[in-house]
């Protein structure tokens, strides 16, 4: 939700544009930026386990 690069309303457009789509999964977690990969890496890896 503090992401610098992409506006997290984004997420909105993906969503109501993806309405009809099998399987959406967007998480809003406040506090993170852009970087979430180097300061959560637990949500990629949860994110990816999830996937498989």
């Amino acid at each position: 939700m503090e992401d610098q690069l992409v506006p997290p309303g984004n997420a909105d457009y993906v969503e109501q544009m993806m309405s009809g789509a099998d399987r959406l999964e967007i998480w809003r977690i406040e506090g993170l930026n852009h970087f979430v990969p180097w300061s959560r890496p637990d949500l990629i890896t949860k994110a990816i386990q999830q996937l498989i």
